[in-house]
């Protein structure tokens, strides 16, 4: 039963390790995560591009220049036409008070 438990012991230290780890690292793994996640979600598009005899390179990038183009448009809807940016302009320019909402993921 000792060498059990100690077994046990091992593995809750190194899973507090790897908790500890990964905390640490959580602004250096972010883009990493993102990035993996936009590949995972685009694999089947960009498959059946690929059946349609589209190169997977050409198909990659058309998904990125889409998603690209998207949250551009999103976001500067968002940080354009804010109240506080349009005070006393006659056109909208960009406004950084909503900036810290952006940097927060």
């Amino acid at each position: 039963m000792q060498s059990s438990d100690s077994k046990n012991y091992f593995y809750i230290i190194g899973i507090i390790a790897i908790c500890i780890i990964l905390y640490a690292t959580r602004q250096i793994l972010a883009p990493f995560v993102i990035a993996f996640m936009i590949a995972y979600a685009l694999d089947p598009l960009v498959d059946k591009l690929e059946e349609w005899k589209l190169p997977r390179t050409m198909a990659i990038v058309f998904f990125l220049l889409l998603i690209q183009f998207g949250l551009r448009n999103s976001l500067d809807k968002k940080l354009l036409l804010h109240p506080h940016c349009l005070k006393g302009t006659q056109v909208p320019l960009p406004c950084i008070c909503n900036l810290h909402l952006l940097v927060r993921l």
